[in-house]
């Protein structure tokens, strides 16, 4: 499993490589509750559908390149209530909150 990972890892383009690296990096500066959450949120992110997490992360980006202010009249609109389940709004809002990067394409 290990070696798989490795392997998938390598034949990454080497702008994807440095991505996740620098994700690894910015979570290993976090405090230890941070980095269990954030461990929580990635494992609630992965038990969704390819089709499901590929919304989420779409989102995450709209999200990101709007004001603080906006953000929170998007969690509170209709229309993100009704393209996401609960368990979903609640992994958008913590992933938002701590501010990791989202993932270019369907992976975490």
């Amino acid at each position: 499993m290990l070696r798989q990972r490795l392997d998938r890892f390598s034949s990454l383009p080497p702008e994807k490589r440095q991505q996740i690296l620098n994700r690894m990096e910015m979570l290993e500066h976090m405090p230890p509750e941070q980095q269990q959450r954030v461990e929580g949120l990635y494992q609630q992110f992965h038990t969704l559908s390819p089709e499901r997490r590929q919304a989420v992360v779409q989102q995450l980006r709209q999200l990101r390149s709007l004001p603080p202010e906006q953000r929170g009249k998007t969690f509170d609109s209709g229309q993100f209530k009704s393209n996401f389940t609960p368990q979903e709004q609640q992994l958008i809002r913590g992933l938002n909150d701590i501010q990791i990067p989202p993932a270019r394409g369907p992976g975490f």
